[in-house]
């Protein structure tokens, strides 16, 4: 997979499980943010569910910085419920610090500051270093962690 992602040159790789859902998206990115996109459509079906949360977050926080605050959204959420059954407490809590970034770009910060504190709670468990980035994420919104 790294020699398709590398021979896609220096364009936007969208990564999903349904090809024609991703290829619309990279037309959509391509026309709507004047970014070269290009679709790589792979067949997770067979993948572990841990695989695909992982891309259905990812994907989500490059939605997220393109502005596509619902999308981000629902693919960050259907992350967490593939996460949720595995018991994969540190990618439960990457999903609620992505979500907390989610929200507090759609200026919801109450939301923001409970998924950052479920991120907080998640991280704890498994002593995860990224909890100082949801900490510092926390101070600027002015809560205390």
């Amino acid at each position: 997979m790294a020699e398709r992602l590398a021979a896609l040159g220096p364009h936007v790789a969208l990564v999903a499980r349904r090809g024609p859902e991703v290829e619309a998206l990279a037309r959509r990115m391509t026309a709507a943010h004047g970014i070269e996109s290009r679709a790589l459509a792979l067949d997770l079906a067979h993948a572990d569910a841990d695989a695909e949360g992982t891309d259905l977050f990812n994907l989500g926080d490059v939605l997220r910085r393109l502005g596509r605050i619902a999308e981000a959204r629902r693919l960050i959420a259907q992350s967490l419920i593939l996460f949720e059954p595995l018991g994969d407490v540190y990618n439960i809590g990457n999903c609620h610090e992505f979500l907390g970034r989610v929200e507090t770009d759609a200026d919801d910060i109450p939301a923001a500051i409970a998924h950052y504190r479920e991120a907080l709670r998640r991280f704890a468990q498994v002593r995860s270093p990224d909890a100082e980035v949801v900490r510092a994420a926390l101070r600027e919104l002015g809560v205390e962690p």
